[in-house]
């Protein structure tokens, strides 16, 4: 794996820390919306799935 490849990698899954922090935070404040970890779980999981097609290229 090279140094960019490494890189890469280290910067989509810093992206999905942000996502599912950031999902986390919003439905958190706005309960209403609905229930906060399952759609912060849900946005990491559509995230981790185009972060795998990603990586496969």
């Amino acid at each position: 794996m090279s140094t960019t490849t490494q890189l890469v990698a280290l910067l989509l899954g810093l992206m999905g820390l942000a996502l599912f922090g950031g999902l986390g935070y919003v439905v958190h404040r706005h309960p209403r919306l609905s229930a906060p970890l399952t759609t912060a779980l849900a946005g990491v999981a559509v995230y981790a799935t185009l972060v795998g097609v990603v990586l496969t290229r």
